[in-house]
């Protein structure tokens, strides 16, 4: 079953001592492009993240924003006191060059970089990723609920393009079948009306079946019903089709493209220009495919 690339879910896990919040935006691109958001402090477990998440999913720009709250004390700051008395110093010596009376306040020292730290043991470092990574997983259960409920929308519509593919197409062969009386009837009225007599009709014949064969289609044809038949066996047997599909709704653009420089007649350029329409209709549906 095939799974559309937009989709928004988000879950709440829990444990003893922490809680974590993940909410997952996925939406459509060419390719599988992952953006992670997570606490400063947490930053060395996004290659992991990331990782996971690529056995996961296949297409689609992924936002995913993480959230982590301790909920006991855990005494996870360490306090750089030598740091925070440097920074002191300064401030002091910056008041007294300056001749400013104002002394630094708490404020000041908390925007300051590296006084306050994070600190964790390996342990509980193990502890919080394996944390997430359960709760990554329910979130991508979630958001693929999503995307496989939009997904079946879209197959729906996409099996409703092809069918009228397919009708353009079986209009087209049938349309071709009286090629050859129509090159014979349209050339023995040319010449008759040039040469006011008759002329030989082998010779007739002759050019009938070179017009005929130069603008024959037959094998356009075949690979159309044979694309509209792959289109549908991809639609069904595989999980992320996308890129198949959209390669398959070139080659449809293609076959329609070389009916329609070779017709000669307007009902074989209609429902060529036509196909041509409800292919890109459908190429629409496939670029929101996984």
């Amino acid at each position: 079953m095939p799974k559309s690339m937009t989709g928004y879910a988000k879950v709440q896990n829990e444990t003893e001592k922490i809680s974590y919040f993940i909410a997952i935006k996925s939406i459509n691109s060419k390719y599988l492009n992952i953006d992670i958001r997570i606490p400063d402090s947490f930053n060395s477990m996004e290659t992991e993240i990331e990782r996971h998440l690529r056995k996961k999913l296949k297409r689609g720009t992924i936002k995913v924003n993480i959230e982590i709250v301790f909920r006991e004390d855990m005494d996870l700051i360490s306090l750089n006191l030598g740091l925070a008395k440097a920074y002191n110093d300064a401030f002091m010596k910056l008041n007294e060059k300056l001749n400013i009376s104002q002394e630094p306040n708490l404020d000041n020292f908390i925007r300051l970089r590296g006084i306050f730290n994070m600190v964790m043991s390996d342990e509980l470092n193990d502890e919080i990723l394996s944390g997430i990574i359960k709760t990554l997983d329910s979130v991508v259960d979630k958001l693929n609920d999503d995307r496989l409920r939009e997904g079946n929308e879209l197959k729906i519509a996409m099996l409703k393009y092809l069918d009228k593919i397919q009708k353009n197409t079986i209009e087209i062969e049938n349309a071709s079948s009286h090629m050859i009386s129509y090159y014979r009837d349209k050339l023995t009225r040319r010449v008759d009306e040039l040469l006011q007599r008759e002329v030989d009709r082998n010779r007739i014949e002759q050019e009938v079946v070179f017009f005929a064969e130069k603008a024959d289609i037959s094998e356009e044809v075949v690979r159309l019903k044979a694309h509209v038949k792959e289109f549908k066996d991809f639609l069904e047997r595989e999980s992320a089709p996308g890129i198949k599909l959209d390669f398959i709704c070139q080659e449809l653009n293609r076959e329609f493209n070389t009916i329609a420089s070779k017709s000669k007649t307007l009902e074989i350029t209609r429902q060529a220009v036509e196909g041509k329409t409800n292919v890109n209709k459908l190429r629409e549906q496939t670029q929101n495919i996984e």
